[in-house]
């Protein structure tokens, strides 16, 4: 402080001082923070005030070298120690004198478990008197570290399971959970960490079955590669590692959860999914789940989603609203055999033009027996190339069907076969069945139902003897209404009456418009 008096009776007194701003994230408490000061250089110094006998002047005199005058190394206690947040800074501030100095050996942040970490700023920091010097946001106390890519992850596992060397292929029975400990000082044979500086132990409990995960490190995340992670682990029923590391951005989850057949319920959060471009597998076999989060993934990069829910059995609704699949080419069997998925949220297949590749997406709904209705968007692979055999097989349940377009179907035998519910089917005015060799056998058999269908632009332009249309309607509904996209739909084959019989059409059966 400063006085100042302009009789030499009454003073008045002006702050000196400013204020360093830390701003500080983390996980740790923090005791104290030490603010160094070297080369010789005080950090701060004492004021002597001499009082003249006569007169009101007061000379005043500065420390300004390393001697009794000067600090070099001011640390400031906390009265009560402070918990960081990973998320907030949480503000510190801390009373200076006005300068203009290199903090040389930076600040040192001391935790109360007796560790610290030093801040090295390298910058020339000022403050001025009065004023609130901001310092950058800190995040301090982290100690990372990182699991092994997805394979070696599950092979380590399963051999400390079994006591004998085991690849990630092989199945295991043992393995009921997987959970974190950090902090933990706990030591085994087994590092399932790609930190050398902080070793990641595994150990297992015999009686329950659990793993955990043993670090001194405080943050850990995934490995970019996640395939095969936890694939064919068929007793794992919990997963809690997934809700304790950090988010990852993630590369590969290739049959991430295979064949997880008992597993509960999967906390996703922490999977960063952007630069992702093939899930195939990544939930296949998981026949316990009856809930799936997938809101949060960002599929922008996407092109293969084969089998990624197949056999999810006890699966009843999933949203895939939010999908981009806009480069995605590969759906075959997504869905496959998803027996209680009544469901399916959002018309996530569109594809604003066309693709690089030819669009498969054989059997992707294959023995969904209880979803009611479908909703697809655009699909145009390369030269508009579809392929879509056992599209919706057995959907015994299905009621509609609704597509903006599927381009150039190449081959759809079966494709609705045995949908013995259905009403419905639009497939779009963009609908392209002009391929000479494409192959249609089957494609509404069993369809009981059936009164309403849009099938696109038809042409005559296929040789009836090739016998791609042959039973194409076979027990099909009777009285359909046919709406084709060409200008005399009464050309078309469905009118002669010698082709009618062989694609399951008599002669009633049908009205053109």
């Amino acid at each position: 402080m400063a006085a100042v008096s302009a009789d030499g009776e009454h003073y008045r007194f002006t702050s000196l001082v400013g204020w360093l701003k830390l701003q500080l994230k983390g996980t740790k408490t923090v005791s104290s923070i030490l603010i160094n000061e070297l080369a010789g250089n005080p950090l701060c110094a004492y004021i002597n005030v001499a009082f003249p006998t006569s007169g009101t002047e007061i000379t005043t005199t500065y420390g300004d070298t390393m001697d009794e005058d000067g600090i070099a190394n001011l640390t400031v206690t906390l009265s009560s120690p402070v918990t960081l947040n990973e998320s907030t800074a949480t503000d510190f501030y801390i009373a200076l004198p006005p300068m203009s100095r290199t903090l040389s050996s930076g600040l040192r942040i001391n935790f109360t478990d007796g560790t610290y970490e030093d801040l090295s700023t390298g910058n020339t920091v000022t403050i001025e008197a009065n004023k609130v010097t901001p310092m950058a946001q800190k995040e301090v106390g982290v100690i990372p570290a990182t699991l092994v890519a997805g394979q070696t992850f599950n092979a380590a596992l399963k051999t400390l399971a079994a006591g004998s060397d085991k690849l990630y292929t092989d199945t295991d029975d043992l393995i009921k959970g997987i959970e974190l400990s950090i902090n933990d000082a706990t030591t085994s044979s087994v590092n399932v960490s790609n930190t050398p500086a902080y070793p990641i132990y595994a150990t297992i409990d015999g009686g329950t079955g659990i793993v955990t995960l043993h670090t001194l490190a405080n943050r850990i995340s995934l490995p970019s590669d996640c395939s095969y992670m936890f694939s064919n682990m068929n007793e794992l029923t919990a997963l809690a590692l997934l809700s304790e590391v950090q988010t990852t951005a993630v590369s590969s989850v290739t049959s991430m959860f295979a064949s997880c057949a008992k597993l509960l319920s999967i906390n996703l959060s922490s999977l960063a999914t952007a630069d992702i471009v093939i899930f195939n597998d990544m939930f296949n076999g998981c026949a316990a789940l009856s809930t799936l989060d997938v809101t949060g993934f960002n599929t922008a990069k996407a092109t293969q989603m084969q089998r990624m829910f197949k056999n999810c059995t006890n699966l009843t609704a999933i949203d895939v609203s939010g999908f981009n699949t806009a480069k995605c080419y590969q759906f075959t069997q997504m869905f496959y055999g998803c027996n209680n998925l009544t469901t399916i949220g959002g018309n996530f297949i569109n594809h604003p033009s066309a693709l690089s590749f030819a669009v498969s997406m054989g059997e992707m709904f294959t023995l969904c027996t209880k979803l009611k209705s479908i909703s697809l968007g655009t699909v145009q692979g390369a030269s508009q190339e579809v392929y879509c055999q056992y599209l919706c097989g057995g959907c015994t349940e299905l009621e509609s069907f609704r597509a903006t377009g599927l381009g150039k179907i190449y081959n759809a035998n079966y494709a609705f076969s045995n949908c013995q519910s259905i009403e419905s089917i639009d497939l779009g005015s963009s609908s392209d069945w002009t391929n000479a060799s494409a192959n249609f056998k089957y494609m509404f058999n069993s369809c009981y139902k059936l009164a309403d269908l849009n099938i696109g632009h038809f042409s005559m332009n296929m040789t009836p003897e090739l016998g791609i249309y042959d039973n194409m309607f076979i027990n099909a509904g009777r009285d359909v209404t046919m709406i084709v996209d060409v200008a005399n739909p009464e050309s078309l084959i469905f009118t002669d009456s010698s082709y009618r019989e062989r694609i399951g059409l008599k002669t009633t059966d049908i009205t053109l418009k």
